[in-house]
């Protein structure tokens, strides 16, 4: 395949990854926003706007997304004793079982998606797959990352 073709196929993969159509199931989870609206604690625009900035600062800009950025900077100089302890440490930190089922879902549901992709020959995949008791969607989501960056980087620039 010559560059010009790849190039396209790599702009679509980032794409990809950032939609919401990725087949993971996180569409499935409300993270805590459908029990706050039941109870009547969201039940207006502004509402919504606050928990969802809360759920930002508190949830991904304090933990998943350090351990992406940890995660990608593993995977990219193959330090896989680092990505396992990043691992377990998500699995560690989770509130509920819930959240750590969440996680783990998403992890392995990632995980199956990239083992059927155009990466599947890469060698983190299968790392990533080992990972014991299961790939967390942070950890997977940073090797996806990680890859499409790898083989992409022009559209990143």
């Amino acid at each position: 395949m010559s560059a010009a073709a790849r190039e396209p196929a790599a702009l679509l993969g980032l794409l990809w990854l950032a939609s919401p159509a990725l087949p993971v199931g996180g569409f499935s989870y409300s993270e805590g926003l459908e029990a706050a609206v039941e109870a009547g604690r969201v039940a207006q625009e502004a509402q919504a706007a606050d928990w969802l900035s809360d759920q930002l600062a508190l949830t991904l800009a304090r933990a998943d997304g350090p351990i992406v950025a940890q995660a990608m900077q593993a995977w990219q100089s193959a330090d896989l004793p680092a990505v396992a302890r990043l691992n377990a440490w998500v699995h560690a930190s989770r509130e509920s079982s819930e959240l750590l089922l969440q996680a783990e879902q998403m992890g392995r549901s990632l995980t199956e998606w990239l083992k059927n992709g155009a990466q599947r020959a890469d060698g983190r995949i299968a790392a990533l797959a080992a990972l014991t008791p299961a790939p967390t969607w942070p950890v997977a989501y940073a090797d996806r990352k990680s890859t499409r960056l790898n083989s992409s980087h022009e559209w990143i620039s």
